[in-house]
């Protein structure tokens, strides 16, 4: 799959989801970056190459939409190190908590488990130099 592709294939990917409106309210570009960024780190966390990922419906690219959709609604807060854990409507208030790991969304995160778990029990092939 190329990055183009990749693009293409994780807009479908949000028609019918909870984030539809929130992504298809960004802008081309924004949408691009999300996506590029997403990819680096999906692949921090599970290394794949991308020109080996043939099926749009995978895990892996299910994990770069998830992550792409969660760093366009928590950037700022990424970037900062820190992400909301609690609002009040009333006080206008934030809570935050500091995080610790790059910030993988938690549906990224499964989405991660879940193709790390298929590459399990696939023959593994050892070559001498």
């Amino acid at each position: 799959m190329t990055r183009e592709e990749l693009n293409i294939t994780v807009n479908e990917y949000f028609t019918e989801h909870l984030g539809e409106d929130f992504w298809t309210a960004l802008t081309e570009k924004q949408q691009k970056a999300a996506v590029k960024m997403a990819l680096s780190d999906v692949q921090a966390q599970y290394p794949f190459d991308l020109a080996n990922v043939n099926d749009p419906d995978s895990a892996v690219v299910k994990a770069i939409a998830e992550q792409a959709l969660h760093l366009a609604q928590n950037y700022e807060e990424l970037a900062e190190n820190k992400v909301v854990t609690g609002e009040s409507a009333e006080g206008v208030s934030n809570s935050f908590s500091v995080i610790g790991d790059p910030g993988i969304g938690h549906r990224a995160a499964a989405f991660i488990d879940q193709a790390k778990e298929a590459e399990r029990g696939k023959p593994v092939r050892f070559f001498r130099g």
